[in-house]
C-alpha cells in the first residue's frame, strides 16, 4: 500500500512547490547561492525528472520497491517538503490517514475509470484535474 500511496504522490504531486531560506552558501549548476537566499524548490519538476523515474509519466508503484529505492538518492523523492525540520509536520498523519481510507474504500468497491478517460494535472498552489474524472464504482 505505501508504494502505491508513494507512487500516487509522485504522478499527483499534491504541493508543487516549497520554498525556504538557504542555510549556508552553496554551488548549483555554477551558480553562487549566498546564505539566507529564499529558494523554491519545484517538486513537481523533480517527481518527473526522467534522471531518477524512468518514463516518469506513467504509473508505476514498483518504483517504490526496496529494491528499486537502494538505486536512487535519498533526497530524489520529497513529496512533503524539504527533508529534516522543514518536511511537513503532519506527514506521518497523512500516510496513516491515505492507508486507511484506501483499504477501507477499496475492501468493499472496485472502482474503475470510465472509458478510457486519461487525467490531466494542473499544478498550481494544489494540484487538481483540468476536468472532472468520472469513474464506475461496485459493491465487491
Amino acid at each position: 500500500m505505501r508504494q502505491i500511496v508513494n507512487e500516487t504522490l509522485r504522478c499527483a504531486t499534491i504541493a508543487p512547490y516549497a520554498a525556504r531560506f538557504q542555510d549556508f552558501d552553496s554551488e548549483l549548476g555554477g551558480h553562487m547561492i549566498p546564505k539566507n537566499t529564499p529558494v523554491i524548490q519545484a517538486l513537481g519538476v523533480a517527481l518527473k525528472n526522467e534522471k531518477y523515474w524512468p518514463l516518469p509519466n506513467e504509473f508505476d508503484p514498483d518504483r517504490f520497491s526496496p529494491e528499486n529505492i537502494k538505486n536512487r538518492p535519498p533526497m530524489s523523492f520529497q513529496p512533503f517538503g524539504f527533508a529534516g525540520r522543514r518536511v511537513c509536520p503532519g506527514y506521518r498523519f497523512a500516510y496513516a490517514g491515505a492507508t486507511v481510507c484506501l483499504v477501507t474504500l477499496l475492501s468493499k468497491f472496485k472502482i474503475k475509470l470510465v472509458g478510457d478517460h486519461v487525467p490531466n494535472p494542473v499544478y498550481g498552489l494544489a494540484t487538481h484535474p483540468e476536468e472532472e474524472i468520472w469513474v464506475n464504482i461496485e459493491k465487491r
